[in-house]
């Protein structure tokens, strides 16, 4: 099983042609990045996710009005996943979810996070049904067949290498964690950024997430 770390852009390029894992539970896992992107960091972001096997998924908190944002198409995606995570309150019905994918660009997921208290799985399941590009998130949902729970699922995993469990913590089939909570263990990959193969030996070290403080903070999952 793999950790999801989530992270800013600037902790990220920290761990530039690193292979990374940590240790959770006293138990080993390779690390794959959640990079959280705004609108001026939004365009290094995707050409740093294009090249780095490390990054599983980005995160958008921009303004949703930054023209590169509003302008991302299935194409210009490709190879990279980012979702844009809306809040949405205990009301949440088929009209708020109709117009939030009206508003969000093709190449992005759209995964509204509900509050710990929502737990009507009835209508979880049929908006699923009517809104397939859009996940659905909240520690009160569980992954019924035929609800999109989770902001991401087995196929982006899968996708990035990562094994996953059927045992879900929570809504999600992989442990997600903020980089600030992790050891990491980095190990030189012999794979270039570009996923093609050098020559350079494998070498570990072990850098501390204070080696890589984002001057802009910590983000809390």
């Amino acid at each position: 099983m793999a950790v999801l770390a989530k992270c800013g852009f600037e902790e990220a390029q920290g761990y530039d042609g690193m292979a990374l894992s940590a240790k959770v539970d006293g138990k080993k896992h390779d690390v794959r990045l959640c990079i959280v992107c705004d609108d001026l960091s939004l365009e290094k972001a995707l050409a740093y996710a294009r090249r780095n096997v490390n990054v599983l998924l980005l995160e958008y908190h921009g303004t949703g009005e930054f023209p590169l944002y509003k302008q991302l198409t299935r194409d210009r995606m490709s190879g990279v996943r980012m979702n844009v995570v809306v809040e949405q309150g205990m009301d949440m019905d088929e009209e708020d979810v109709r117009s939030l994918v009206a508003e969000t660009p093709q190449g992005v997921r759209l995964v509204i996070s509900l509050p710990d208290e929502y737990m009507d799985m009835r209508s979880i399941t049929r908006l699923s049904s009517g809104y397939p590009s859009v996940r659905f998130y909240g520690n009160g949902l569980f992954p019924l067949r035929g609800s999109r729970v989770g902001r991401f699922d087995e196929n982006d995993l899968s996708g990035c290498g990562v094994k996953f469990t059927e045992s879900y913590e929570g809504c999600e089939p992989i442990k997600s964690m903020s980089l600030a909570e992790l050891e990491i263990t980095t190990t030189e990959s012999h794979k270039k950024q570009e996923k093609s193969t050098s020559a350079s030996a494998q070498k570990q070290k072990v850098k501390k997430f204070s080696d890589f403080i984002f001057a802009g903070g910590t983000f809390d999952l």
